[in-house]
């Protein structure tokens, strides 16, 4: 018979949501064989009408991997109980079948992404850019562009800049469309005030990660750069759909050695791992949405710590102002203020945000140990003749945090999503 999926999705809100739900595939018993090309998303409406909806379905761990999520809207969610329970629900239906074409309900810039190839192409331009992504060619950048944002992400120390600064993994540009629409200036948010990008400018850098020791180890940390000499990241998949533009980045080989004596032969193992990096944008939203994930060479998860830091090139003259709830301290938002404009740097995780530090234009944070993160980094903008008074922690705190990290959109039922992640992904 032809694969059928019944799933309700529930709002554990108090007031209706159009948002955005994301779905293993495996979770629904979607055959590996089933794509995009062969599956079809229906809702279900009053009397059982069915109406079909745009997806996408990414494989976020590259090609090779059979962890799938499946991508979709969900509008006029109605509201639920805060605790997912309850008969308030909305109902769709995944099926084997040709689906709709639903291509051109979007122009072709809302969503997209850029390619930047080391080696250039006839045809292409000298930087190598291209929305075409093709595997087998070597990227130094990718940049995720909607009506909203345009972020480039290097993915070498030195994208093409004559700097000194290790910049792999980093935000180096982040052009905030409405300030280039309102300033008539370029837009970029981490160097506003120059003409061209500061060669220190950067958000969202991952500089190591820290991973626990075994328990008769006399080690505090074992503690991994991602910010060696040579280090690059691999870009393992690539997928601009109607929902979400998204890249994964793959760093390189990382190796962690466990002192296992006195208790097994030999006295020390070697686990080699990778970070996996899924950086998601979505249509008209100012943020981008990233998950981290560490898997050893045969699909198995370990648990880490990662570190941030970013750079935003202002100079002393432009007032700074952190803020944060400690007693709710999954989020933070850094403000810059200069004549009516107020542009906020926001971040968000599903666990708390510790050690954050302004110091001059340098941020830095880290994250509690996990398996496996969700975070969102918003870019705001508060500009006095068009916007309501400044709540520092209004944006971040409710539509970044409490949406999209504490309370989003789920599918029922909600499985153990790290007895799930414990098996090895192919």
């Amino acid at each position: 018979m032809p694969f059928q999926h019944e799933f309700k999705v529930a709002n554990p809100s108090s007031y209706p949501r159009d948002d955005y739900v994301e779905v293993d595939m495996e979770t629904l018993g979607v055959p590996a064989s089933l794509n995009e090309k062969s599956l079809k998303l229906f809702r279900v409406t009053g009397h059982q009408r069915l109406e079909e909806i745009p997806f996408q379905i990414d494989s976020i761990l590259g090609e090779s991997s059979r962890k799938r999520v499946l991508t979709f809207l969900s509008k006029a969610t109605p509201p639920g109980a805060d605790d997912y329970t309850g008969p308030e629900t909305a109902t769709f239906v995944l099926e084997e079948g040709t689906p709709r074409d639903f291509s051109s309900a979007r122009t072709s810039d809302l969503l997209w992404i850029a390619h930047y190839y080391e080696k250039p192409e006839p045809g292409e331009p000298a930087d190598g850019c291209n929305r075409a992504w093709n595997p087998v060619r070597k990227v130094y950048g990718v940049k995720l562009l909607s009506k909203a944002l345009e972020v480039f992400f290097s993915l070498v120390p030195h994208p093409q800049l004559p700097t000194a600064i290790n910049l792999a993994g980093a935000a180096t540009s982040v052009v905030h469309c409405r300030v280039r629409e309102w300033t008539r200036s370029a837009g970029d948010v981490l160097s506003p005030f120059r003409g061209a990008l500061d060669e220190r400018a950067r958000w969202g850098q991952l500089t190591h990660l820290a991973f626990y020791p075994l328990p008769w180890e006399r080690h505090w940390f074992h503690k991994k750069s991602l910010l060696r000499a040579g280090g690059e990241y691999e870009l393992v998949w690539s997928h601009s759909g109607p929902m979400r533009s998204v890249v994964t980045l793959k760093s390189e080989p990382l190796t962690i050695r466990y002192v296992v004596k006195p208790y097994f032969p030999p006295d020390s193992a070697d686990v080699t791992c990778h970070l996996y990096r899924v950086i998601s944008s979505y249509p008209g939203k100012e943020y981008y949405v990233e998950q981290l994930y560490v898997r050893t060479e045969s699909g198995l998860m370990l648990a880490f710590r990662p570190y941030f830091t970013s750079f935003l090139s202002y100079g002393s003259g432009v007032a700074a102002e952190l803020s944060r709830f400690e007693d709710a301290p999954d989020f933070f938002a850094v403000w810059r203020h200069f004549g009516p404009f107020h542009h906020g740097y926001g971040f968000a995780s599903d666990t708390h945000v510790r050690d954050v530090a302004l110091n001059g234009d340098k941020i830095s944070w880290r994250l509690q140990l996990g398996h496996d993160y969700k975070c969102l980094h918003y870019f705001m903008l508060n500009c006095d003749y068009t916007s309501p008074p400044l709540d520092p922690l209004k944006e971040i705190g409710h539509f970044g945090w409490y949406e999209n990290i504490l309370k989003p959109l789920r599918a029922l039922p909600i499985g153990n999503e790290l007895e799930r992640s414990e098996e090895p992904f192919a």
